[in-house]
């Protein structure tokens, strides 16, 4: 684990909607979350888990306080030099793959790489390496429809690890899962973040995770009402 924390929060608040269809997503809320850690949010529906996905992965303004990612100030940046952040420093696996249906695996990785300004050999090198990473090495040139769900979360998985991002936002990666591809998952998860000495933070309704995570946050009304971490609970 990190020294100092990847990502802290202090008074992170968001509000949307006016009067009666007013709802505080997001409370007032302190945090700090440390590289090489898999951190677990959950919560019900509406409790804020998204929203705050979206405040510490640059997706969505909050309204008050501030999120502070890797030393810089998110939020008191230009809208473009927030996305120039979240390119070079954010890795985003969601429960939906969104790879291309007529790209192998090689290519679902090295052509982003490539338009993000790699060598298409370079590209191809790192593809290969983080498909290895993941178990994919016999793969390369399998396309989505010739490969399981469970592959192609992987795949996902590969191409968010192929740029080395030092924060990971997870929203729902095993929830479309088996319980044989969600362990698969969540182990590589758990990997990811000792070998890439990265953060993780994965929103989640899947009680399976728990024994892969770090540390569970539990959110309600916009407010973290429980943090425990895993020598706590025995897991």
């Amino acid at each position: 684990m990190s020294t100092d924390p990847l990502v802290t929060t202090q008074g992170l608040g968001k509000i949307f909607g006016k009067g009666a269809q007013r709802v505080i997503a997001l409370d007032k809320i302190d945090l700090s979350l440390w590289g090489g850690e898999m951190t677990l949010l959950m919560g019900p529906s509406g409790s804020g888990k998204s929203s705050m996905i979206a405040a510490l992965g640059g997706l969505q303004k909050p309204d008050t306080g501030s999120v502070t990612a890797l030393g810089q100030n998110l939020w008191k940046q230009g809208g473009g030099k927030i996305n120039k952040f979240r390119r070079e420093h954010c890795g985003f696996v969601f429960q939906t793959v969104g790879l291309f249906p007529a790209l192998c695996a090689l290519d679902q990785i090295a052509l982003p790489l490539n338009y993000l300004g790699q060598s298409m050999g370079a590209a191809r090198k790192q593809a290969r390496i983080v498909l290895d990473e993941v178990g994919l090495g016999e793969r390369y040139y399998s396309r989505p429809n010739e490969m399981s769900g469970g592959e192609n979360q992987r795949v996902a998985i590969a191409r968010m690890l192929a740029k080395d991002p030092k924060l990971i936002f997870c929203d729902e990666p095993t929830s479309a899962l088996d319980g044989k591809n969600g362990a698969i998952v969540a182990e590589l998860l758990k990997k990811a973040a000792r070998a890439h000495d990265a953060m993780i933070l994965c929103v989640t309704h899947d009680d399976r995770l728990r024994p892969y995570a770090d540390r569970v946050l539990q959110i309600e009304d916009g407010r973290i009402i429980s943090d425990t971490r895993e020598e706590e609970t025995g897991t």
